[in-house]
């Protein structure tokens, strides 16, 4: 059984890759970043709107505005999916999402 552990953002205008840990995640419960993912997820939450990508419906929105993002930045390996990044460059995993406006 495959259990996703983190949501994926494409940020369009740079078109970049953001994943952002789900904290109940085996791999992320009981570490010292559970709460700070805690605190991303839900911020990343209460901003996704009910408003779905007509080509990919499983995508949803993220309201509109400024936002500061904190993570590590990872360079993947060049591979064929929907979601890649041009540059294979993505921020993994997200520790800080800040709304501006």
């Amino acid at each position: 059984m495959f259990i996703l552990c983190s949501y994926k953002l494409c940020l369009i205008k740079y078109v970049i890759i953001a994943e952002v840990q789900d904290p109940e995640c085996n791999s992320v419960k009981d570490t010292k970043y559970e709460e700070k993912y805690s605190k991303v997820r839900k911020e990343l939450e209460d901003r996704t709107t009910d408003k779905r990508n007509k080509k990919h419906k499983r995508y949803r929105y993220v309201e509109e505005g400024l936002y500061i993002i904190k993570g590590v930045v990872f360079k993947d390996k060049k591979h064929v999916v929907n979601e890649a990044a041009p540059g294979v460059l993505e921020i993994h995993p997200i520790i800080e999402l800040i709304h501006l406006n």
